[in-house]
């Protein structure tokens, strides 16, 4: 019996499988996938794929595929880049997917770095990309071993693909983009995400941990903080190199009232920046907040950072400001509210004018019809 025909027996057995978790295998041909039309749940971990662009054609006809977990390192080998829509139109109509996860990757082929522009993000959501099931999406970047990111580009979104991914993921539930973004990040270019406001409730985002010194440029500052809060459906938030934050910007993360919990790593280490009474610094020197609810009877987060924020004088002064401002709004709604009672008194009075004149004229009308039939 041939080797051919050994696969063909094998993939008509494993026709039916909907549950496959594969690990530690150095793939030739992804043959392994191919009749399994039925699967649902896809596991790959640690696997070396002498050629990306097969293993792409495979995952295309799984239509089934509801969960999709990818984390491996890929072994480059000239020749066998993959073309930059190959890895969403991979993705394409799986309109089930609910969980996709491709962090931790080393995926130079996937990548398009060879293409002008080319990027992660170029790769992944080029269209007619489109899940509007999923509910997972993590993206988290592998620590570099060498070079610096800038050497990368094939490794990271770029700000302007965060304007797609609300458009073709609107279900969002949990988030990560840690290290994947290389660049200045502002407040303006997170605004996209706001349309997930109505179902994201895990983000993770900023810096990724590189290793040898090496770090990501996606520094998140107070601009983004001020975006961030406003996704009141948060549950849980990770911000990595946090190192351009102020006291003020963690302030305003306290209007997230879901909060169960939360992590700011790399904070600024000057305490004029962030006061030590905010984020004291750990037994290793450095400075982060992280704080849960898991604790027995812990006050919900944002009352905990609040308490922390309310030892910080750069606070007191920005909430003083902030009340003040509250304060003169309500007063020139108050007063709106008062000219808006004294017009309806006005309207009212003269109404009651015309009511009692009405009926003086009725009566006098009536009178004149009582003494006219007598």
């Amino acid at each position: 019996m041939d080797m051919c025909h050994q696969q063909q027996q094998q993939q008509q057995q494993l026709g039916g499988l909907q549950h496959l978790e594969v690990s530690g295998l150095a793939l030739s041909e992804p043959h392994l996938l191919t009749g399994l039309q039925a699967l649902t749940h896809l596991v790959a971990k640690d696997l070396k794929v002498d050629n990306p662009p097969l293993l792409l054609e495979a995952l295309a006809p799984l239509s089934a595929l509801r969960h999709f977990e990818l984390r491996g390192t890929f072994c480059k080998r000239p020749g066998s880049v993959a073309d930059p829509a190959s890895l969403s139109l991979a993705l394409t109509d799986k309109q089930h997917l609910s969980f996709l996860d491709l962090g931790q990757n080393r995926i130079y082929e996937l990548g398009a770095a060879a293409q002008p522009g080319g990027s992660f993000g170029t790769a992944l959501m080029a269209p007619p990309w489109q899940l509007p099931e999923l509910q997972v999406l993590l993206l988290d970047c592998l620590p570099l071993s060498r070079g610096t990111s800038d050497d990368f580009p094939q490794y990271r979104l770029q700000a302007h693909d965060l304007q797609q991914l609300p458009r073709s993921c609107p279900s969002l539930q949990q988030l990560d983009l840690r290290g994947r973004i290389h660049g200045e990040v502002s407040g303006r270019e997170l605004q996209p995400l706001l349309q997930l406001a109505g179902t994201l409730t895990s983000l993770s985002l900023g810096g990724g941990e590189f290793d040898r010194g090496l770090t990501c440029s996606w520094v998140v500052r107070d601009d983004g903080l001020s975006v961030v809060c406003q996704l009141s459906r948060l549950e849980s938030l990770t911000v990595v190199n946090a190192s351009d934050v102020s006291d003020v910007g963690l302030l305003s993360l306290c209007k997230l009232k879901q909060l169960r919990e939360l992590r700011v790593l790399q904070l600024p280490a000057d305490e004029e920046a962030v006061s030590e009474a905010l984020a004291p610094r750990t037994r290793a020197g450095e400075r982060e907040i992280k704080l849960s609810t898991k604790r027995h009877k812990a006050p919900n987060v944002w009352q905990q950072l609040l308490t922390r924020c309310n030892r910080s004088p750069a606070c007191l002064r920005a909430r003083q400001k902030e009340l003040e401002q509250e304060l003169a709004a309500a007063h020139k709604v108050a007063a709106k509210e008062r000219r808006r009672a004294a017009a309806a008194e006005r309207d009212a009075a003269a109404a009651q004018g015309e009511v009692a004149a009405l009926r003086q004229q009725l009566a006098e009308l009536q009178a004149a019809n009582s003494q006219g039939s007598q």
